[in-house]
Order: C-alpha cells, then structure tokens, then sequence
C-alpha cells in the first residue's frame, strides 16, 4: 500500500551524524504513514550497529545495505527507487531537522498543485542563515554557478517574527531536506549517473522538473541545520575535481536553455 511519505538518507559512516539526523526525524511532526529508508554505503564505523538498534526499538526504518560505497547519487536513486509513497523527502544524513520542517514542506503541497518539489531553508550550526536559492542559472561565462540573492526585507522581518511566508519559486531547491512529489519521478525519472559520484545532480534534477512544467518553490518557513561535507571534506582536492568536471556536464547538457538571469 502506497504510504504517504518516504525518508531517503543515504550514509557512509559519520554515525552520529545519522543518530542525531534519525533522532531529529522520529521526533518531527510527520504523517503516521510514513517509512525511512537508509542506504548504507558499506559503511565500516558503528552506522550498521546503529541501524540495526533503531529497528530494533521498532520503528519504520528500512535499510538498504550496499557492498560498497556507490557514494551519494548512486545510494540516493536506489532509495529513492524503493519508495513507495506520495511524497519523497531527500535527507543528508549531516542534517537536523525542526519538529515542523516536514509538515511544514508537506502543508505547501496541498495548497498548490502545480508544486513538483519544495525545499527547506538551510542553516548552518553556527546560526548562519544560507542566502535563498532564488537566482541562479546565467548565460553567460557564469553559466552552472550559483547565484544568490537575498530575501525581501518583508520576508526577513517576517521570519524574525515567526510570521507564515509564502512560498518563494525558485530554478532549485535545496535537496539536502527537499521533498519531491511522486508524479515528478514517475515522469522524469531519478538523478542522472552522469553526475556521479554527486555535485550538480540536484541542479540538473531542477531544470529536468521545470521542463516538465512543476513548478519548484523554498519554503521560508521550513528550516534545517547543515553540517556540509562531513563526508567529502577529507578529500577536498578530489571532490573540487569533481564539481569542476560536472559543472562542464551541465554545461553541455544545458547551455542552451539556461536562464539569462535570475528569476
């Protein structure tokens, strides 16, 4: 039976990071029909321990075990393939979320049908607010770089004050905690493996959901913390060769359609 929600939060080690991101999801107000499936990258710390001692307390947790590491995008669409419901929430597994933020993502869903996928705000642990994704595609030398641009005053003043902010349509939301809805996947399919190991599969993920007509939105209200590269930042040289590489793919791929300017 379809459930309502899906958690996919692929891992390689790093498991306190995934106990305090787990932690903070089965806290969360989330609907009752809903499942977690993590996607072990063959991790070799105390992540398969932890896994099997969050099952045991009996929750809806599935684990999905990979004899190697098949690194972010790979563990990501084999999670993402295994769900079975109406809406699909992509979780980092260096992230924490408030006990509003999924409810808070879901609730835009219903007031808007033409939404694809909706994301989060992102924090830092430091309290540092990430500037909104509202920008950011440029035809010119820039092109796949990000762009950002701040939020209107009104919206700042009203997220000081815990005011509800529409939701702000943007090229692309922050997949770190973005939910998806089922009728995007079953018409443009999963992230593209020509981005693997990871780095701008999440931009391309966008442009491939606007062509199709959904309509991607950051929801002001929604928030998460980000601890960023827990698991790439040990080999920082090679994952820059990466987003170098990447970058070019996007390029290639979608140099002709790409926005002129910001939204």
């Amino acid at each position: 039976m379809e459930k309502e929600l899906s958690i996919v939060i692929p891992v390689f080690n790093q498991w306190k990071y995934t106990a305090e991101c787990v932690a903070s999801v089965l806290k969360a107000d989330i609907p009752k029909d809903y499942e977690i499936i993590v996607v072990d990258n063959a991790s070799t710390d105390f992540t398969p321990k932890l896994l099997d001692t969050i099952q045991k307390e009996g929750h809806s947790l599935r684990v999905i075990h990979n004899n190697i590491n098949l690194n972010y995008l790979s563990g990501a669409n084999i999670g993402w393939k295994e769900a079975d419901s109406k809406y699909c929430l992509h979780l980092n597994n260096d992230t924490t979320i408030y006990k509003d933020t999924i409810k808070t993502l879901l609730d835009v869903f219903f007031k808007d049908e033409k939404i694809g996928i909706a994301g989060s705000i992102q924090y830092f642990p430091n309290g540092y607010r990430e500037p909104p994704l509202r920008y950011f595609y440029r035809g010119d030398a820039d092109v796949g770089n990000l762009y950002r641009v701040d939020f209107p005053k009104e919206v700042d003043e009203n997220l000081s004050k815990g005011i509800y902010t529409p939701p702000i349509e943007v090229d692309s939301p922050h997949f770190a905690c973005g939910i998806v809805k089922r009728e995007v996947w079953e018409k443009i399919g999963y992230f593209d493996d020509r981005f693997w190991p990871c780095m701008y599969e999440m931009e391309d993920y966008a442009m491939r959901a606007k062509e199709a007509g959904f309509k991607l939105v950051m929801v002001p209200n929604s928030k998460f913390i980000h601890h960023v590269a827990v698991s790439t930042r040990e080999n920082t040289p090679y994952y820059q060769s990466i987003i170098d590489r990447n970058r070019e793919i996007f390029r290639q791929k979608w140099g002709e359609k790409l926005r002129k300017k910001e939204i």
